[in-house]
């Protein structure tokens, strides 16, 4: 969770540098592209290996 918390945190000062310098019309519109640049990435990462059987609990 805190990973989470500490890249919204630098997420939203990146979008507030972009606003700045270029509108926020510019600012939104490179929420689609960072939206599936994370989609990207969450498909190459791997899951763990699962246990045949194992029934946690």
């Amino acid at each position: 969770m805190g990973i989470a918390m500490g890249a919204g945190g630098i997420g939203g000062s990146i979008s507030g540098v972009i606003a700045d310098h270029f509108g926020l019309t510019a600012t939104l519109a490179t929420l689609p592209v960072i939206f599936l640049l994370a989609t990207a990435l969450f498909a190459v990462v791997g899951y763990p290996p699962e246990k045949d059987g194992a029934v946690e609990g």
